[in-house]
C-alpha cells in the first residue's frame, strides 16, 4: 500500500537525496520516530499538526497507527529517493514537498498583543492542561504542582537573562529547566520551544528583539542533547535553529494575529504539550510587549 506524506522544503532538501538507512526509535499513538545513522530523528505524525521541519505529515496517522503500523522500536527502514519504507510495515510513504506559507511583516500593535495574550491566557486557564500554567498565573486558583514549584526559580532566572544577556545566568537557568516535567516531551521543554520560537519569529518578522535571545538559542543547542530525551531534543534544537513550523507561523502571523483555528490546533498537540508550548509563546509575547525589554532591530 502506498500513501503520501507531506514534508516541508527543508526536510525534502535535507533527506530526499540518495539512500539512507533508518532505525525505528519509538512508536506512539500520535507519532513514530526513526533515527538516521548520524543520530538525527525523523518523525511521522498526523498532518493536522502542520509542517514540522523534521517530520512527515500523514493524513490518517492515528488510523494507520491503530491498524497497520505494527512495527516496534528497533525495526529497520530506509529512505530512498523520496520513498520511505519500514521492514514489517505494509505501508510505503511517498514524500511530497510543501513550502510553509509566507507570513506578513505586519507587527501587531501593542494593544492587540496585550489583548491577545490575555484572551489566550483565559483559554489556557479554561482548558486546565499543562504543568506550566501556575508559573504564568494561569490555571485554577490555588493550583500548584511539583514541576511548577521546581521551575519557579530557574524560570525567573531565564527571564532575567533574556533581558540582561547574561550567558552564565542563561545556562544556569536552562540546567534547571531542560528535561523537567511530565510527558514524552517534558513540560518545560515544550515551554522553552514555544518561547524561543516566538522570540526568533518576532526578530525575523517584526523587527522586535530581546537582547538575550541569541544566548538562549545557543545555550539550548549546547545543552538540550545532554539534558533531555532525544525526542524532546528534536523540537528544542529545531526551534533554536529558527526552522519553521507552519502551525506556529500561522498562529503568530501579524496579519491574523493569534488566530483561533491555529491556536486551538496547537492546544490539541499531545496530552499537554501544546498547552505548555502555548505558555511559552505567551510568556515571550509578554516580554516583547514590555517597552522596557524589547528592542526594535
Amino acid at each position: 500500500m502506498m500513501i503520501c506524506g507531506t514534508a516541508g522544503d527543508s526536510f525534502r532538501s535535507r533527506y530526499a537525496g540518495g539512500r539512507m538507512e533508518l532505525r525505528v526509535q519509538g512508536v506512539f499513538s500520535k507519532a513514530m520516530y526513526l533515527q538516521l545513522p548520524d543520530g538525527r530523528l525523523i518523525m511521522l505524525h498526523d498532518e493536522t499538526f502542520g509542517l514540522i521541519p523534521f517530520g512527515v505529515g500523514l493524513r490518517t496517522y492515528a488510523e494507520l497507527a491503530a491498524k497497520q503500523l505494527t512495527v516496534q522500536a528497533g525495526a529497520a527502514g530506509r529512505l530512498d529517493g523520496g520513498l520511505l519504507t519500514i521492514d514489517g510495515c505494509p505501508v510505503s510513504i511517498r514524500l511530497e514537498a510543501r513550502a510553509c506559507a509566507p507570513v506578513s511583516a505586519v507587527r501587531p500593535a501593542r494593544g492587540a498583543l496585550e489583548s491577545g495574550v490575555a484572551a489566550w491566557g483565559r483559554r489556557l486557564s479554561g482548558c486546565g492542561k499543562g504543568a506550566v500554567l501556575p508559573l504564568l498565573g494561569l490555571g485554577r486558583p490555588g493550583e500548584e504542582n511539583l514541576f511548577a514549584r521546581a521551575a519557579q526559580k530557574p524560570l525567573a532566572q531565564l527571564r532575567g537573562a533574556l533581558v540582561s544577556d547574561s550567558r552564565a545566568d542563561m545556562e544556569a537557568a536552562l540546567l534547571g529547566l531542560l528535561g523537567l516535567g511530565p510527558g514524552l516531551t517534558p513540560s518545560l521543554d515544550d515551554f522553552i520551544s514555544g518561547l524561543q520560537y516566538t522570540l526568533l519569529f518576532s526578530a525575523r518578522n517584526w523587527g522586535l528583539s530581546l537582547a538575550g535571545t541569541p544566548v538562549l538559542t545557543e545555550a539550548v543547542q549546547a545543552l538540550a542533547p545532554r539534558r533531555t530525551n532525544p525526542f524532546s531534543a528534536c523540537y528544542l534544537l529545531s526551534t533554536a535553529c529558527g526552522e519553521r513550523f507552519s502551525l506556529l507561523e500561522s498562529f503568530l502571523d501579524g496579519q491574523a494575529f493569534l488566530n483561533s483555528g491555529a491556536g486551538e490546533q496547537i492546544l490539541r498537540i499531545g496530552a499537554s504539550s501544546g498547552a505548555d508550548m502555548m505558555c511559552g509563546i505567551l510568556g515571550a509575547l509578554r516580554l516583547l510587549g514590555s517597552a522596557d525589554h524589547a528592542t526594535t532591530i
